[in-house]
């Protein structure tokens, strides 16, 4: 019952009113940040409880769960668990497709989201591509990247010299692209 089920978005807004109840929490200030599986949850989150949450960051989460199984893990462990938490893999049956993808956080994110929403991508993310990220930008603000743009920053793909490239100061990473629109970097 894992992988963006219902019952893992309910855990942690029990795990939030837990640490409600046990520390001095201000309820403004509820931040959530996930990497790779957890940047998958925190758009799911962004998407169902944006009202709990201050701000979420993800960090190279999985955006659409069928493409990352067929793309890129159609035969590792990270396949085998996603066959076991959905029954079989995507192009088994339409049911199952329709299980990976209402657990997918393409299938809920739309633009005008209410909740601060800080995304971000490895360029060379060897378990995660970078166009997870990218096309669910791209979802929530439809005319910041196109399509062409995103696809100048995919995985082994010699990354654009403009119009955004520069050191980020507090990492010294660079960054290949940096765009902001209603509520999303």
């Amino acid at each position: 019952d894992g992988c963006g089920s219902r019952t893992i978005r309910q855990d942690i807004l029990d795990g939030v009113e837990y640490m409600k109840t046990k520390y001095a929490v201000d309820s403004k200030h509820v931040y959530l940040l996930g990497f790779s599986g957890g940047g998958f949850i925190s758009m799911l989150m962004a998407a169902f409880h944006p009202d709990v949450f201050a701000a979420i960051s993800e960090w190279s989460g999985i955006a659409d769960l069928s493409s990352w199984y067929t793309d890129e893990h159609p035969s590792d462990r990270y396949a085998e668990g996603m066959r076991q938490c959905f029954g079989g893999a995507p192009g088994e049956s339409s049911a199952i497709r329709a299980a990976y993808m209402d657990r997918s956080p393409v299938s809920h994110l739309k633009p005008g989201l209410v909740v601060p929403f800080d995304m971000n991508a490895q360029n060379n993310d060897p378990v995660v591509s970078n166009q997870h990220s990218l096309r669910a930008f791209r979802i929530l603000e439809p005319a910041l990247l196109s399509e062409e743009e995103a696809k100048q920053l995919a995985r082994g793909a010699t990354p654009p010299a403009t119009p955004y490239v520069r050191t980020d100061p507090s990492t010294s990473r660079t960054v290949y692209l940096r765009r902001e629109g209603h509520n999303v970097r």
